[in-house]
């Protein structure tokens, strides 16, 4: 049996004696409001939002015992007692028993449908376009959050409706239809329903809670839509991952500490264990270090893949080590279920003016393994708008930060941070007055490509110093810095190479090995009179087809068995080679053809 209803008030009134296995409702619902499209009251640029209609199946399970939950099940004993908030705009009608057909009546609001879709009967068939999915989200009805979906329900008589959604959740199913009710229990409810893959929002959307997941397998597509935060719930002091949405992986209690017995090579993809047994192919481990002199010097702290056992106390992971770690040093292997296969796009966000406790920003990324982010356009954001920690194999793209509400105050501003990640690209971003466009800490191989930042004074593209290594940027706009954050990260990077790069800045003094400029151009500007020159540690660095004011030489390392060299290049002040002082250049630095 087929019912056409208009609202989940006619839905529960349905006679459940006489529901069957199968039968299915439908309803049609199309808001009287649709959100701020194209922006906001307060001039602030939107997306593209614009509710529009949306048409929600429900299926009749009578041996369904899964608690209600507001979203993914509905069960016809629970609507009083969860209490509600129905459809947006949508009125209860009187129920009349009217006597017709195999319902026994007729239902105001309820138009009982002669066809019937192939196996409705015995719970087999589905409506077109469905494509089999069943459990997903329904409009309107708030119920207990804190029960997780899935579980059986101890105090509800078995039967409910769920939603055949083909896998795809729409925050429209709960009645929002634009920024006037939070989007939380909405968000919620979805992403913690393994059977819904991909979260699909159509209109502007508020919420109002940080919240934490562990999904994965899930997309989140906003379709340009604006997302607000007004009346967020107070940061914790110092945590950028306080985001709206933290995907994060768990850390198991598995563990091994190894003092090393031997070197571990600089390029070695093979790690000395305590005991190999323990060890799994296809597992995931951070693997680190004991740290040097400073706080957070060290040379490892990444989440690595297990390819291959070796022996006892030898296996294979999926990164040659950039770094070597002498005998002696400490390694400690932590076994970490990672999230995976989590992609966010197209939201545009703003966050909130003020400072610390109301700053908010869209989505951190913890203990993850490819997962994506693009189109994502933020404002007024206070700590990165993207970020990651122990990320690996990712990608993000097309995304934008514009004023965020704080760039002095440290780790503040950023429009990406990755913290001991690998295997990332960043792509086709920009920001507008930012403290960093893109901020590697303790991360490796890895490529910035086509980003550009103005108002770029704090520097566009930073490394920390805490042993990044093989990085690429190329064909990007914005002041650089490298390994510059000071001698609690170890102050050391190397084998970064910079190719087709403007800017106003090259600042690189630092323990900085191995790097490579080519067609990289520098220009004082007259809002920053400081800029202008090339500042560069001259341990393996090649320098090609550059120009700048100045290019100033000092040494702090000498790491590099390559030769420092300058060729094809102008600067218009010349070259000055530090000779005194703690910095004093000592190694050979060959210049070539005419200045």
């Amino acid at each position: 049996m087929i019912y056409h209803i208009d609202s989940i008030e006619a839905l529960m009134t349905l006679p459940v004696e006489r529901l069957q296995n199968g039968d299915t409702a439908i309803l049609s619902r199309f808001p009287g409001q649709t959100g701020l499209a194209g922006g906001s009251d307060d001039g602030r640029p939107g997306g593209s939002s614009g509710a529009g209609g949306v048409v929600i199946r429900l299926q009749w399970q009578p041996e369904c015992t899964l608690s209600p939950n507001g979203g993914t099940v509905i069960a016809p004993e629970s609507a009083g007692s969860v209490g509600g908030a129905k459809l947006e705009g949508a009125e209860i009608g009187e129920v009349e028993f009217e006597g017709a057909g195999d319902c026994g009546g007729e239902l105001e609001g309820v138009e009982v449908g002669e066809a019937e879709f192939e196996g409705a009967r015995d719970g087999e068939g589905e409506l077109e376009g469905t494509e089999g999915g069943v459990g997903g989200a329904v409009a309107g009805l708030a119920g207990p959050a804190d029960r997780p979906s899935g579980q059986a329900s101890a105090t509800l008589p078995p039967g409910r409706w769920r939603l055949l959604h083909g896998g795809v959740g729409d925050f429209r199913y709960f009645g929002i239809f634009g920024p006037e009710r939070p989007a939380d229990h909405a968000l919620e409810v979805m992403v913690n329903d393994p059977e819904i893959k991909r979260i699909e929002a159509y209109t502007d959307l508020r919420f109002t809670k940080r919240h934490k997941f562990q999904r994965s397998g899930l997309e989140l597509d906003f379709h340009h839509c604006t997302i607000t935060t007004d009346g967020i719930e107070p940061a914790k002091h110092n945590d950028p991952f306080g985001a709206v949405m933290h995907f994060c992986g768990r850390v198991t209690e598995v563990r091994q500490r190894l003092v090393l017995t031997e070197p571990l090579r600089e390029l070695e993809d093979i790690f000395e264990v305590a005991d190999s047994s323990a060890f799994q192919v296809y597992d995931w481990w951070v693997v680190s270090v004991n740290p040097l002199a400073g706080k957070e010097e060290k040379e490892i702290d990444k989440l690595l893949m297990v390819t291959e056992i070796i022996d006892a106390t030898h296996v294979r992971f999926n990164y040659k080590i950039g770094w070597e770690l002498a005998t002696g040093r400490v390694v400690t292997y932590q076994r970490v279920e990672p999230v995976r296969h989590v992609h966010v796009r197209n939201m545009v966000f703003w966050g909130n003016d003020g400072g610390e406790e109301r700053g908010v920003q869209p989505l951190a990324l913890e203990y993850a393994v490819e997962c994506d982010v693009s189109g994502l356009k933020a404002y007024h954001t206070y700590w990165p708008v993207i970020m990651r920690r122990h990320n690996t194999h990712y990608v993000t793209e097309r995304c934008t930060l514009v004023n965020p509400v704080e760039v002095v105050v440290g780790g503040t501003g950023y429009l990406t941070q990755q913290i001991h990640c690998l295997y990332g690209k960043v792509r086709d971003c920009t920001t507008s007055n930012a403290r960093h466009l893109n901020d590697f800490t303790g991360s490796a191989y890895s490529m910035v490509e086509n980003c550009h930042g103005d108002g770029d004074y704090h520097g566009a593209f930073v490394t920390h110093g805490q042993f990044e290594h093989d990085l690429t940027y190329v064909g990007n706009s914005g002041l650089i810095s490298f390994a510059n954050s000071g001698p609690t990260w170890g102050e050391s990077a190397r084998r970064i190479a910079v190719k087709r790069h403007s800017g106003c800045w090259m600042i690189a003094r630092a323990k900085v090995s191995d790097l490579t400029l080519e067609d990289v151009h520098i220009t004082k500007t007259q809002s920053y009179p400081q800029c202008g020159t090339m500042l560069i540690n001259a341990d393996g660095v090649q320098i090609r087809g550059c120009t700048a004011d100045k290019l100033i030489f000092t040494q702090r390392s000498a790491r590099s068995r390559r030769p420092n060299i300058v060729q094809d290049c102008h600067f218009t002040d010349g070259i000055d080679i530090t000779r005194q002082g703690a910095q004093t250049v000592t190694a050979k630095i060959k210049v070539r053809d005419e200045l």
